[in-house]
């Protein structure tokens, strides 16, 4: 006669590529998010603690563990392995730098969808699955403090990035979810051109004798550069040349 042995639920380490313990699985003080495992009728079941906290996740192990030695039937776990929201990301800047995107738009996608993903990670959401309308509301409504451009290219980035993440049960309700950000009166005001005053003017042809000691040289810079810096930027329906 043979005695099943029992079956221990313990805690592991899911960890990020970039982690620096990301060969020890069971380091508990990363960042990385944690996961339980047990062994069900001689196969392996593997379960999101969805946490990054060790804390937390070992308590959700005792929770599991008091089911299964109560004999609580368990919802098999499909084991392939669930991409992080983190781990998405990354192939999705992977994705983008194959296409040959810029130095500065790239650095700009690594730095909104970290700030994304450490938005959701608050709320113990480590999945592109987890992810719901309510999410993508309240994450782009604490844009206020950055610029109405600044918004508008952070929300495509961001639709572009859920559009690769999330699968088909949730994917349409959160892109939906993103209306349409409108430039701001202020900020198309601030980005109109801002004529020069006719002290800055006259500021800036008085720095040309010093730029250039050639006295023939300096007249002819100074009528090319009043024309052309008035024509620009000088008061409107005024013409003047200084004697």
């Amino acid at each position: 006669m043979f005695l099943l042995r029992k079956s221990a639920v313990v805690v592991y380490v899911r960890h990020a590529g970039t982690c620096l313990h990301r060969e020890d699985e069971s380091y508990p003080r990363c960042d990385c998010p944690k996961w339980i495992r047990w062994s069900r009728a001689g196969k392996q079941v593997r379960q999101p603690a969805g946490t990054r906290t060790w804390g937390v996740a070992e308590e959700k192990a005792r929770e599991q563990q008091r089911s299964l030695d109560a004999g609580k039937s368990v919802t098999p776990v499909d084991n392939t392995p669930a991409r992080t929201i983190e781990a998405c990301i990354q192939t999705f800047i992977t994705g983008k730098e194959g296409e040959g995107t810029g130095h500065s738009t790239l650095r700009k996608l690594r730095y909104q969808l970290a700030c994304f993903e450490k938005f959701m990670s608050t709320r113990s959401k480590l999945f592109p699955s987890e992810i719901t309308p309510t999410d993508v509301i309240e994450y782009c409504a604490s844009w206020l403090s950055w610029s109405d451009l600044t918004r508008i290219k952070a929300q495509q980035n961001l639709r572009g990035f859920l559009r690769f993440a999330c699968g088909r049960d949730n994917r349409d309700d959160v892109l939906s979810a993103l209306k349409t950000i409108k430039e701001t009166k202020a900020g198309i005001e601030r980005r109109e051109p801002k004529p020069f005053t006719e002290a800055e003017l006259e500021k800036l042809l008085a720095q040309v004798p010093v730029t250039f000691p050639d006295t023939v040289k300096a007249a002819r810079v100074t009528g090319h550069r009043f024309d052309s810096l008035y024509g620009l930027y000088g008061p409107r329906n005024t013409r003047h040349r200084p004697t």
